[in-house]
This record gives structure tokens, sequence and C-alpha cells, in this order.
């Protein structure tokens, strides 16, 4: 496998860039401002199917899309014809949710957006393990992980600040997310796959074949299980629940009078993404310089959970500031190595589109349960008491500490 220059890496970070931007701010800004119009009455319900029923779409989606990107024989090879039509059918998708009318239309839309998105992202991911090679992973993987934190940053700025007008902002963030995917498929240069090297298979074997056996594949399991543990905990302590953390626990509004909580909860976050860019650019680099990945990854978990630990600690918004610091230098610095771990203990090169659709089970399912069991905590010892809090930060720390423990298991990888 020949090495990739820059600019290839780059435009996999700006093709997940625009994933994400048409994905995660319209979610959270876009959509609830038209569920709040269409259906003032049934917002936080609606609200909440829409998110259920699409994540449960994205899940699904993302192993068959990349089940069927591994055996697409075309003249313009293996993932850009999945990359090009997920990218058209994610701005569709984004046209006809800026025009929708009735919560009906807002969910089957949101539906077709989310199909589209993980048609993109998991073509364009394996397409990291398919052209980049092992001793280059790390930087790769980096500028995937930082598309990230930079497309929410970019699109609340955009969608919440900047531009006036739903459909407006619609607008410009569809067009955003075409200008992102266009450099990746001009710049992708993959081997057709012949027709002769796709084993034809029956449905029912097809979709028996779209799950690993753990004893086939113990490292990836062990890779996948570890991911899961850590992604929860990030979620279960730097989630959505920060809020009521900031606003009832450290009490920002009163040591900081004339400030709001979501003004709190923004520096908080600013200081995690400005450390997190960074952290996962060098962190990418060096373990490629030093052909090591597990040490990475295992120090980021630490760092995470030391930061959760501080968290469940100190009631202290200084401490907040150094923890959410070394929450997010942990969590950059994870994402970036993890993913190149992750990509060198795949079960087959022939299925990774597959594999990795199933990887991204750790990025979905976390944040769609960790306000579930972060509820039962904060609301069993009463929303103004740190002690559900506390437990919270605890559990999250332990399961990045247990991550860590796991990853070290991993034989096939220094």
């Amino acid at each position: 496998m020949q090495r990739v220059g820059t600019g290839f890496q780059l435009s996999l970070g700006l093709a997940t860039l625009g994933g994400i931007l048409a994905s995660a701010p319209v979610l959270a800004l876009l959509v609830p401002t038209q569920i709040a119009r269409l259906t003032p009455t049934r917002a936080a319900t609606n609200l909440a199917m829409l998110t259920a029923v699409g994540a449960t779409v994205a899940l699904v989606a993302s192993v068959v899309f990349g089940a069927l990107s591994d055996r697409t024989a075309s003249r313009f090879g293996r993932r850009r014809p999945w990359i090009a039509a997920g990218a058209i059918t994610t701005v569709g998708g984004l046209a006809r949710l800026a025009g929708a009318h009735d919560f009906r239309t807002l969910l089957g839309t949101w539906v077709l957006v989310q199909v589209g998105v993980s048609a993109l992202l998991t073509a364009s991911g394996a397409s990291l393990a398919d052209a980049v090679p092992e001793e280059q992973r790390g930087t790769a993987s980096a500028m995937v992980t930082i598309a990230f934190p930079l497309a929410i940053l970019i699109g609340s700025i955009l969608v919440g600040k900047l531009i006036a007008g739903v459909v407006h902002a619609y607008e410009v963030t569809l067009v955003l997310t075409a200008a992102f995917v266009v450099p990746l498929l001009l710049t992708y240069r993959e081997r057709p796959l012949a027709r002769a090297e796709v084993e034809r298979r029956r449905l029912g074997l097809f979709v028996r074949q779209l799950w690993i056996r753990p004893s086939r594949s113990p490292d990836f399991t062990i890779a996948l299980i570890s991911r899961f543990l850590l992604v929860l905990g990030y979620y279960l302590g730097a989630g959505s629940f920060l809020f009521l953390f900031v606003e009832r626990v450290l009490r920002f509004q009163e040591h900081f009078p004339g400030h709001s909580t979501k003004e709190g909860v923004a520096v908080l976050m600013v200081i995690g993404v400005l450390l997190l860019v960074p952290v996962a650019v060098a962190s990418g680099k060096l373990s490629d310089r030093l052909h090591r990945r597990k040490i990475f990854v295992v120090v980021a978990s630490v760092l995470i959970g030391t930061g959760l630990s501080l968290m469940a600690v100190f009631r202290s918004w200084a401490v907040a500031e150094i923890a959410s610091g070394l929450i997010g230098a942990g969590f950059g610095a994870y994402l970036a190595v993890d993913m190149a771990l992750i990509t060198q203990v795949l079960p087959s090169l022939s299925d990774c589109g597959k594999d990795l659709g199933i990887m991204n089970i750790t990025n979905t399912l976390p944040p769609a349960i960790a306000p579930l069991i972060a509820a039962a905590f904060v609301n069993g010892f009463g929303q103004s008491s740190p002690t559900g809090y506390r437990l919270l930060f605890v559990i999250a720390a332990a399961l990045s500490v247990c991550s860590a423990v796991l990853v070290r298991r991993i034989a096939s990888v220094a």
C-alpha cells in the first residue's frame, strides 16, 4: 500500500466534516426549532421520537451500507459511488427538511438524511482502511477525528449565531456539506473491484454475516467493547446533563452574575475543543512515528478518567475548567489513535466497510442511552443534589479506566 499525501488526508477529514455538519448541528438547533413551531404541545415527545428513530436508522444503515460498499463492483470503485450517493441523498434531504410543514414530513425526511449521512460516513471511513498504510493511519485518523468537534463548533456558530431563519440555515448547511465532500470524490482513486471478485450471497447469508463472531476476532471484539465503554463514560460525564451540573451544583450564575448557565457550559465546551484538536493531531502523528497505538489509547483513557474524577470530587468552577481541558485532550488523543488501532484489528480488509459499520455502534448507541442512565441517578437523588452527579462522574471515570485495562489485552497491535 503506497503512502498517501496530505491532500487526501485532508479530503477525508473534510468529507467527515460535511457529514457531521449535516447531522449534529441540524439535530441540535434546526430540527427542535421546527418541531416547537409545528407541534408546540408535543414538542418534547416528538423530538425524543425523531431522535430515537433517527439513531436506530443510522445504526442499522451504517452496517448495511458498509457491507454493500465492500461488494460494489463499479468502474468508479467500491466506496466512491456510496460517498457520492450518500452526499446527494443528504443534500436532498436537507433541502426537503427546510420546507417541511408537518411533523410526519419532518420525521420521514430526517430518516432520509440519516440514511444519506450513514452511507457517506461509512464509505469514507472505510476508504481510510483501504487507502492509507498503517504507518500513516494515526495522522489520517486525527484528520477525521477533529472533523467531529469542528463540525459542531462551525454549525453552532453559523446556525446558532450568524444565520437568521431556518430555511436560510438549511441552505447554507447543504451547500457546505456538498462543498466538503467534493474534494474526496475528486482526489480518491481506488482500484475498481472486478465482478468476479464479488462473492454472490443469498439475502439470508448476507444478513447473518453482518455480525462478527467474537471468538474468531478477539482483538476486534476487545476494541469494540473498550471503545463502547469509553464513549459511554464520556457522554455520561460530558453529555447533556452537564448543563444541570453547572447550573445546580456549581451554581454558575450565582458566582458569575450577569452570565447565563448556557455561557458557562459553552466555556467548558470551547476549552475541550481547543485542546482536543491539537492533541488529536499531535497524538496521531506521534503514534505513527513511534509505531505504537495502545500506550496512547491507555493514557488518553486515563486522562479522561482523571478529568471526570475531578468533577466528581470538587465543586469548583476553576477545577471544572481544568477537568474539561483534561477530558478534551484525552478524548482528542483517544479518538485519533483508537481509530487507527481499530483499522489494524479489522477481521478482514475485504469486509472493512461492514466491520467499521459495526464499530460505528460505539459512536451512535452511547449518546442515545447515556441520558437515560444519567436521568436515573440525577432524579434518584434530586436534580439539585450533588450526590447523583458525583456518582455519575464516578461511574463515567470507572468506565474510562475499564476501557484502558481492556485495550492492554489487544495482542496484535503494539
